[in-house]
């Protein structure tokens, strides 16, 4: 799933086989460590590359002056990724059609007809 911004974390691609990120110019973003979230109650992957700093659209990746940070909470990225491929076969397609056919349908009655915004 690709986005407007050219930099956005979607854009990035993701090769499991070597643990990277490769951004849209083409520079590796490699494991740098991790922490754990208390939040999340997950730990997170921290990927970095030194060579943001000669980068012509560093002012437009990041706001960092030390270069772009990718975080991956562990191993989410790999699982989201498959099921954006997923959703764009036609198996996904199907399953979108019949998802919108039964559920939102019901959800889009209860909220227009009946005037149910909030469920507790």
């Amino acid at each position: 799933m690709k986005t407007e911004n050219p930099f956005s974390k979607e854009n990035f691609e993701y090769v499991p086989e070597r643990d990277i990120f490769i951004c849209p110019n083409n520079h590796e973003l490699t494991f740098r460590g991790q922490y754990y979230d208390k939040k999340l109650r997950k730990n997170i992957h921290r990927y970095r590359t030194d060579k943001c700093k000669k980068c012509p659209d560093q002012s437009k990746c990041t706001k960092n002056k030390d270069g772009r940070i990718v975080r991956d909470i562990e191993g989410m990225e790999t699982e989201r990724r498959e099921m954006a491929d997923k959703m764009l076969s036609r198996e996904g397609a199907l399953i979108y059609q019949t998802r919108k056919k039964v559920v939102e349908c019901i959800f889009g009655h209860l909220k227009r007809n009946l005037g149910f915004r909030e469920f507790l």
